[in-house]
Order: C-alpha cells, then sequence, then structure tokens
C-alpha cells in the first residue's frame, strides 16, 4: 500500500467544502508537455479561483467528473508527459480521497463499479491503486485512478487512447 502525506489537510478540506462563486478560465488544450516543461505543483480547493486553472487541460474532465460523481477531494492530478522522442515517459493519474471519511468504503465501492466496463487499448490501460494518505493526525484511505502507456507507446496514440478510456470512465460515472 502506497502512503501519500498531505501537510495543512484540514485546511484543504475545510476550504474544499465551500462552493466556488467563480469560475476561471482555462486553457482549452493539453500543453503535451515533456518532462522538462514540468513546474512546480500546488493544491488549490475547488473554490479557489485558481482551481481549474491548476488541473493539466489531458486530465481535467477526469479531475471534474470524480468531484462531481464521487464526492471526493483530488490532491494530485497529471496529463501525463512525453519524451523528447515522442513517446509516453509518466501516464496519467488522478489522486483522491473521500470528501466524508465515514464514507470511504462507499468512495471505492462506487469507482470500482464504474471501472468494471472500462476496456483497454493497445496503448493504454486503467488501474486503481488503493493506498491512504496521511491527514496530520490520522490516515485516510485514498485512491489513485491511473491510466497507464504500454511499453513503447508513442505519445499520439496514447494521449487518443487515454482520452478514450477517460469518456468511458465517465460516462460509467454518470451512469452510475
Amino acid at each position: 500500500m502506497s502512503v501519500n502525506r498531505l501537510y495543512n489537510a484540514s485546511s484543504l478540506i475545510e476550504k474544499w467544502k465551500v462552493e466556488s462563486t467563480t469560475f476561471p478560465s482555462v486553457p482549452a488544450v493539453s500543453t503535451g508537455s515533456v518532462t522538462s516543461d514540468v513546474v512546480d505543483s500546488a493544491i488549490y480547493a475547488r473554490s479557489d479561483p485558481r482551481f481549474l486553472a491548476a488541473i493539466e487541460p489531458g486530465i481535467r474532465p477526469l479531475v471534474l467528473a470524480v468531484i462531481e460523481h464521487l464526492d471526493c477531494i483530488t490532491y494530485s492530478s497529471c496529463e501525463g508527459h512525453r519524451t523528447a522522442d515522442g513517446h509516453v515517459q509518466v501516464g496519467q493519474h488522478v489522486d483522491i480521497f473521500a470528501a466524508d471519511l465515514n464514507a470511504q468504503e462507499n468512495l471505492a465501492q462506487r469507482l470500482d463499479r464504474a471501472c468494471a466496463g472500462v476496456r483497454g487499448t493497445p496503448t493504454a490501460s486503467l488501474r486503481i491503486v488503493r493506498g491512504a494518505v496521511s491527514l496530520e493526525d490520522k490516515c485516510a484511505f485514498s485512491i489513485s485512478i491511473e491510466i497507464g502507456a504500454a511499453p513503447g507507446a508513442g505519445w499520439e496514440a496514447f494521449e487518443a487512447d487515454a482520452m478514450r478510456i477517460q469518456r468511458q470512465l465517465i460516462d460509467a460515472l454518470f451512469a452510475g
């Protein structure tokens, strides 16, 4: 089991529950960034005006769907990165934990049901990794939704297949 540490979690959880009244503008397309383009990350509550803009466009639809349909808090996500020669260096992920820590098992069951019908492709596959996140004075169950690349996968094929997998999972979340 993996364990992530989330510092100042109580502040994030409290701010997460506040509904946003502002909608920041967001870039429309993925940057398709290579690893050298990666910058420092930050965690924003969904009410923060910077929240949407901080989510990479290639993973944003899945992040927003899991927040809406699973009542969870996202604390890490990545649209994936390509190597300079056009292959996949790292796939996509969204890391979550239950917004209501008393409903953690329900979150896992709902996600398992949604994932049951998602089919992999020649270049990408869905994987759910259970772990824990350290929240200052307690530990919470966490889930990493990962869309990984097949060995040697080219970036363009992976990116298209990863979007297909995201769409399948989002459709399943809406149906459930």
